[in-house]
């Protein structure tokens, strides 16, 4: 667990459904070393629900799965349900998602991470 938290500074985390990972990485820092995780984050579900309402997506109401997304914003998957290709699937996702924002005004990490809760 030192060796993630050195491994990730300052860094902001990205990743989809983030709130799931914070949760079980905090609750490992917190039994082992007394503390959680500070950094900043961004989730790519919480970056389309500012995109797009609930309905707007092929997937119906409530959909904001990575495969409906991806398929949303025309990444095909590839490797999925590894950790490796989720991550990058993710990425290309948070970048699409990074310019859609930014077309919307927001142009720095402060604005992103104000527009999504975080």
């Amino acid at each position: 667990m030192k060796s993630l938290c050195q491994y990730l500074g300052p860094a902001v985390l990205v990743g989809h459904h983030l709130s799931f990972d914070l949760l079980r990485i905090n609750t490992l820092l917190r039994d082992w070393l007394g503390d959680v995780l500070y950094n900043r984050h961004l989730d790519t579900e919480r970056l389309a629900r500012r995109i797009a309402p609930p309905n707007a997506y092929a997937g119906g109401i409530g959909r904001y799965g990575l495969d409906v997304l991806c398929e949303e914003y025309g990444i095909r998957p590839h490797d999925r349900h590894t950790a490796a290709g989720d991550a990058y699937l993710t990425a290309l996702l948070f970048l699409k998602l990074v310019w859609h924002l930014q077309k919307r005004g927001a142009t720095t990490l402060k604005h992103l991470v104000k527009r999504t809760g975080n």
